[in-house]
């Protein structure tokens, strides 16, 4: 799916409950993620958004702001930024790995939570 699809979906109110934005074209991924704001949060609310780096974030915290219930607001937004550095760590290797854990979370997401990961990289 392009990202004209993906945005057309957000502004339908078809918000999925993961998204893997992923390449060179970072004015789309600013735009998703900016449409799923507008969308999901409050204007102005910096309370319901965790912006995390994946270089340095490990997955529990992920996980953990995933969890988290929303302040004062129906959804959170967790945007993990440069994810391909989060995604290619081996943590959790006796579960599976990041991977593992993953897909556990695809297969039941928090339904008050959009998880965003983001990468310059395209995906292998």
């Amino acid at each position: 799916m392009d990202a004209a699809q993906v945005l057309q979906q957000i502004q339908q109110g078809q918000i999925a409950p993961v998204y893997f934005l992923h390449g060179p074209e970072s004015y789309w991924h600013e735009a998703i993620v900016g449409q799923l704001r507008q969308a999901l949060l409050p204007p102005g609310d910096v309370l319901n958004v965790a912006v995390l780096d994946g270089r340095s974030v490990e997955w529990a915290e992920v996980m953990a702001q995933a969890r988290t219930v929303p302040f004062l607001a129906g959804h959170r937004l967790v945007i993990v930024r440069e994810s391909e550095h989060l995604l290619g760590k081996d943590q959790g290797k006796e579960r599976g790995g990041i991977a593992a854990e993953l897909e556990r979370y695809l297969h039941e997401p928090v339904p008050t939570t959009c998880l965003v990961f983001r990468q310059d990289a395209e995906l292998d």
